[in-house]
């Protein structure tokens, strides 16, 4: 599966869940163009590392953004589209 059909389909659940999600999807959207849209199993810790820190954020905006992938990751997890690494 590619990180955007990833993405897409995390930002449609949480819409259906009732979310309005737009700083969020717009969020996942750069980390999409930072990484490329590969498969999500060529993910590794240097796209994420790229991403969060890319550039000069405060430290709230950097949180933000990390747990935002955290709780995506998750979604991939309980999915099944990606392991559970620790």
């Amino acid at each position: 599966m590619k990180l955007s059909m990833a993405v897409d389909q995390y930002v449609a659940r949480k819409r259906t869940d009732g979310y309005a999600f737009s700083n969020e999807e717009s969020r996942l959207a750069r980390f999409c163009k930072s990484s490329g849209d590969l498969n999500i199993s060529d993910l590794s810790s240097d796209h994420v590392v790229a991403y969060l820190d890319g550039s000069d954020v405060a430290t709230v905006t950097w949180r933000q953004k990390y747990f935002l992938l955290l709780r995506f990751f998750e979604f991939l997890h309980r999915r099944k589209a990606i392991p559970l690494i620790l």
